[in-house]
């Protein structure tokens, strides 16, 4: 403000040095500049914390002498100091930018998204883990033969039924990819889920002490894409004898992707766990190039 010309400080004082706000009769640009508007009132606080030389914003332009430039030399300070501000403003949106990225990639967030991964949503944990809500789909076969969507979603914890629980009552002898030395049977999940598939998990190696990465995740990603096998134009992950995931050893034990991975189509990325876990991928990336 103060290297600005008299003309324009002016228009932010009145009589003995009082402030004009906007919306003044004394202010004779609020029709003719409208854009004005939401600057107004910081470029009137400037004109103040200048007008008395008591201030402090006072004091600091004195001793810097700004106030006594004229001239080329004036109009090169305003320049430059206008550079500074606008450098600023900057760095003050990269900082809340910044902030908003680590508040929208908190461990929270990612958590969210691998629960996605594993039970479709939150109803999907309990009833997986508790068995409440009783949600039929996810206690039955049937969805394994398509796509693996059970509520609408692609849980990857009802793919590891698909590929690790036999038909019946687990009387057949099959080639699952995983098998419980205690065979878990189709018959048993109708009955008590989460208590099945706490055996069918438990499958699986301990978790890994290390940080998961967006590119870990990626290569997961990769390996379970190249796992899926073209059948009758369908894809097929899983043990696949013929052209059917019923857990039984005629037919298979597995997922049939029969519409979302076909001759014509690939849809692999639109699946629940996978498109979930690309997101906490990115998520990730994210809140590490703000770190």
């Amino acid at each position: 403000m103060t290297l600005s010309n008299e003309k324009w400080q002016s228009k932010f004082i009145k009589g003995e040095g009082q402030e004009v706000k906007w919306e003044y009769d004394e202010n004779k640009d609020k029709t003719t500049r409208p854009e004005w508007k939401t600057k107004w009132e910081a470029w009137a606080k400037a004109r103040q914390a200048i007008k008395d030389a008591s201030t402090e914003p006072a004091k600091t332009i004195k001793a810097s002498a700004l106030a006594t430039l004229t001239g080329l030399a004036k109009r090169l300070a305003q320049k430059q100091v206008n550079n500074i501000i606008e450098q600023a403003k900057k760095l003050a949106a990269s900082g809340t930018a910044d902030e908003n990225t680590w508040k929208e990639t908190t461990e929270a967030k990612v958590d969210e998204k691998m629960l996605e991964v594993v039970y479709g949503d939150a109803s999907g944990k309990a009833s997986f883990t508790t068995g409440t809500p009783n949600l039929p789909g996810e206690k039955t076969v049937a969805a394994c033969d398509a796509d693996g969507t059970i509520n609408g979603k692609e849980p990857l914890a009802y793919v590891l039924l698909c590929l690790a629980v036999e038909a019946g009552s687990a009387t057949d002898t099959i080639h699952p990819d995983a098998k419980a030395s205690t065979a878990v049977g189709w018959t048993a999940v109708n009955t008590v889920l989460h208590t099945q598939f706490a055996a069918v998990k438990g499958l699986c190696p301990a978790r890994p002490k290390i940080t998961v990465s967006p590119e870990a995740i990626r290569q997961a990603l990769n390996a379970v894409q190249s796992q899926i096998r073209m059948i009758g134009n369908k894809g097929y992950l899983g043990y696949c004898a013929t052209s059917g995931c019923d857990g039984s050893s005629k037919n298979g034990v597995c997922v049939k992707y029969n519409t979302k991975i076909t001759n014509i189509a690939n849809d692999f990325d639109k699946l629940t766990y996978v498109s979930s876990m690309e997101e906490a991928a990115k998520l990730l990336e994210r809140r590490r190039e703000a770190a």
